[in-house]
This record gives structure tokens, sequence and C-alpha cells, in this order.
């Protein structure tokens, strides 16, 4: 019988939830965020990663700035790592699941790349080939506020560093970039 039920209850997803979401409720989907409320006109905001061999990431690259701006992908991503920068934690969606994001990075050693469950920002010698650019031009509302921002979809390779920037085209901006993916085997 709670093969039965397991089967029906697993229908019941399919036609009532979209893969992404079921991925959620499953332990196996992942959000890493940062802002800043002063950027600096040419600031820039980036969270740096590597995907383990074995799987590739479905994500999500959202953000927003106050006034004009642009996010960037890069591939092949480069950088000084080994305690450059700053650990970013990573959070499963579902919190009754304790299970952390197969995501790499080299925060402790240059180049040892470890599962922490973290991504790093504010490294220094970033560099890598630009897959992907989006801009903002911010247009001022109602209420005087100019706010503007995107979300967008990539399914990233296995075995590759990546970085995503938001660069400030302007000075007076606020930025906040944030990564929604989940990890599936290859």
């Amino acid at each position: 019988m709670s093969t039965l039920r397991n089967v029906v209850n697993e229908l019941q997803n399919l036609v009532s939830k979209d893969y992404a979401h079921a991925e959620i409720h499953k332990g196996k989907h992942f959000v890493a965020t940062i802002f800043d409320e002063a950027m600096g006109d040419n600031e820039i905001l980036e969270l740096c990663f590597k995907t383990p061999t074995d799987k590739e990431y479905h994500m999500t690259i959202n953000y927003a700035g106050k006034v004009a701006g642009h996010v960037e992908l890069l591939g092949s991503a480069d950088w000084s790592g080994g305690a450059t920068g700053e650990q970013v934690e990573v959070t499963n969606r579902n919190q009754t699941i304790n299970s952390l994001s197969t995501v790499l990075d080299d925060f402790i050693a240059v180049g040892v790349y470890e599962s922490s469950g973290m991504m790093v920002k504010g490294v220094s010698g970033l560099a890598g080939t630009t897959l992907w650019e989006s801009w903002n031009f911010a247009v001022k509302n109602q209420g005087g506020v100019a706010a503007g921002g995107s979300r967008d979809e990539f399914i990233l390779a296995p075995d590759t560093k990546y970085a995503i920037k938001y660069h400030a085209n302007a000075g007076s901006n606020a930025g906040f970039l944030e990564l929604n993916w989940y990890e599936e085997g290859v």
C-alpha cells in the first residue's frame, strides 16, 4: 500500500509542480545572494564557483539595481583563490533537509576546490570569457526611484569555473545578485 501511495504522491507532484519546484521539495535546490546598498560607479558584485565533475547546474540569475547596471556570466573563469575575498553561504531552499550544495570553492587553498557549501565574492584578479551579458537601464517609477533588473536561466556545464558579475554603471547605486539552481547528475 505504501508503494502505491508513493506513486500517487509523485504523480500529484508532477501534475501540480514544475520540475524545478519539485527539486525544492527534494532538497536539491539552492540559493546564494549578495547585495551592496551603496555601490559607486564601476563597482562590482561577483559570485565565483566551480561546478563538480558529475553535476550540471540548472541556474537562474536574478539581478537588480537602483540605477543603470549590467550583469555578466563568465565561463572558464579564473581568480586569485586561497583566502582572497569572502565566502558566501549557499542555502538549501528546503530547510527541512540538511544537505549541502555540491558547489566548489577554493577559499582555503589556491586551485584546491572543495565542496563546502560556499561560493566566493570579492576575489582579486577575476577574468574569464563573457558568455552572456544583460543590461539594466533603470527608469524612474512614479515614486521617483529608479529600479530595474532581470531573471535569466542557464544550464551550466560540469567541471567548469564560473563567475557572475553585477556592474554598477552609475553612482549612487545599489545592487543585488541572486543565484537559484538545482543540481542534476550527468
